[in-house]
């Protein structure tokens, strides 16, 4: 009787566990819940200062769940194996330089300890750090199917919907929905230390979601839309019709062509037979609606870069794969056109609404320099400057991991105190490693943005068409997050950032490297 409740438990536990936890961990990641360790030490003159605080976030809490169910699921492997006395068949992690370069990144970090301005803030940044890596190496190892690609976008997609409909209604609401439980910032256009935008002399608050700041949410939605329009461009190349299918199988033995001669077996897609595939197409262009409208409303300039020049770069790439194979191209937007129809024009249309509506928001701090939630452009290069003074002063390891914005005051002297709220990291990565990790692991960051985009770039002209789309995706992915980075920082020191980041990193290394099956 035990072994009958213990054997299903057990083979959810080798098979699913891990990758279901993580999916609730892709979800998680938004939200800003967390247990601070050292409240009153991370405070200034009774100013709470992000960049001296120890958090466990609740995204931490189901990240450990993931690794330990990960962990136990090799051990149960390793068990069988040895039980049974056939060959454990493991795979092994194929030579790629990209882990390399993290590996080294780390032993640098674990290096600049040694030499530290703040040791107990870069120890815990070395700590984070090492669980955004372990997020890598767990991405690299188990999402490696583009069923479970699909899955994870699909997962970041109902997150950054859910955090749409938050910051929708914050900013009809002009504050907060009452989701602190989730981690959701106290956020009025009353309230000091809030992103707003000044409008015709009043102030309006700008969407957070649950994220701490409105240009989080920026870059988070921005990441989210290209995972639609990739779903959106892949989804139709599936549904053709099911008639004389063979049995187990969903689709016709001509669309496997398209994907590498495999076909997509019923016990891979259970969810195609609860949902319609024309209901499914349309759930995914209204959650791309939702999440359009709410990527204006963070008024994230950096977002809005970033997302131009994306959807520029994706032409171009579409535009070569309709150089390279126009008869797959051909076939690609019949079936766009047939499952979208007037869904295109919806989307158009409320995405034109949108900016046309709030365009004197957005236009705000174009008009309006010294904006209430902005530093300035003089207190920018101020802190430019800083970080090299920091980076000259400390070239080898820098000042430690953590430590740039507790040195800005040293750095100003005596007579020039920084204010609490303008404690700040540089609003740039690169120079922002630089400072705190030395000119070698600046020297690494470089390379490993350029590895990792340049590698799966060059393998874009042998890719089918599948393989293509997801590769444009995320190497638009990639690049967004780059550009973003030149202008703020969120993305290596706010946690849902630097989650989102290397998100993107583990996928795309994963699918360039070794994903070659459904």
């Amino acid at each position: 009787m035990l072994n009958k409740i213990l054997r299903p438990i057990k083979y959810f536990i080798k098979r699913y566990a891990d990758f279901c936890f993580f999916c609730i961990f892709v979800i998680t990641i938004p939200f800003e819940k967390r247990h601070i360790f050292n409240l009153s030490d991370a405070s200034l003159n009774n100013h709470f200062i992000e960049w001296k605080a120890y958090s466990l976030y609740l995204s931490d809490i189901i990240f450990i769940l993931v690794i330990l169910f990960w962990l136990l699921r090799i051990c149960l492997i390793r068990l069988d194996s040895v039980k049974h006395a056939y060959p454990l068949q493991f795979q092994r992690l194929k030579p790629n330089y990209t882990i390399y370069i993290l590996v080294a990144f780390i032993f640098i970090a674990l290096v600049s300890l040694l030499g530290s301005q703040a040791l107990d803030i870069s120890f815990y940044r070395t700590i984070k750090l090492f669980e955004f890596c372990t997020l890598f190496l767990f991405i690299y190892k188990t999402v490696n199917s583009y069923f479970r690609i699909f899955i994870v976008m699909s997962a970041y997609i109902f997150s950054a919907f859910i955090q749409s409909l938050i910051a929708i209604i914050q900013f009809l609401t002009q504050k907060s929905v009452g989701l602190s439980f989730l981690g959701e910032p106290t956020i009025s256009p009353d309230t000091l230390n809030v992103a707003k935008i000044v409008i015709y002399g009043e102030n309006v608050i700008r969407s957070y979601g649950t994220m701490p700041h409105a240009n989080i949410l920026g870059g988070y939605l921005f990441i989210a839309l290209l995972f639609c329009i990739s779903i959106i461009l892949v989804f139709p190349l599936f549904q053709l019709n099911s008639e004389n299918v063979p049995r187990g199988t969903f689709f016709k033995k001509k669309s496997s062509r398209i994907l590498n001669n495999k076909l997509f077996h019923v016990e891979q897609f259970p969810y195609l037979f609860i949902l319609s595939p024309k209901v499914i197409f349309s759930l995914v262009f209204f959650a791309f609606t939702v999440i359009c409208f709410a990527f204006v409303l963070s008024f994230s300039y950096s977002a809005y870069l970033a997302l131009f020049l994306g959807v520029t770069l994706y032409f171009v790439l579409i535009a070569f794969l309709f150089i390279r194979n126009k008869h797959d191209l051909k076939i690609k937007l019949s079936k766009i056109c047939k499952y979208s129809n007037y869904y295109i024009l919806l989307i158009i249309f409320i995405i034109f609404v949108a900016f046309l509506t709030f365009l004197p928001e957005i236009t705000a701090k174009f008009t309006n320099i010294e904006n209430v939630d902005s530093f300035t452009v003089q207190g920018r290069v101020e802190y430019v400057k800083s970080a090299i003074d920091i980076m000259t002063k400390y070239p080898e390891f820098g000042s430690g991991l953590g430590t740039f914005s507790l040195m800005l005051n040293s750095q100003q002297g005596s007579g020039n105190i920084i204010p609490y709220w303008q404690l700040n990291p540089v609003h740039n990565v690169l120079l922002l490693i630089g400072a705190e990790l030395g000119i070698t692991c600046l020297l690494l960051f470089i390379l490993l943005f350029g590895y990792t985009i340049a590698r799966p770039t060059i393998n874009l002209y042998q890719a089918n068409i599948v393989r293509f789309i997801l590769l444009s995706t995320f190497i638009i992915a990639f690049i967004g997050i780059f550009i973003i980075m030149q202008l703020d920082h969120y993305f290596w020191t706010i946690q849902q950032g630097a989650l989102a980041l290397f998100l993107v990193l583990g996928i795309l290394t994963t699918l360039d490297a070794k994903v070659n099956k459904i």
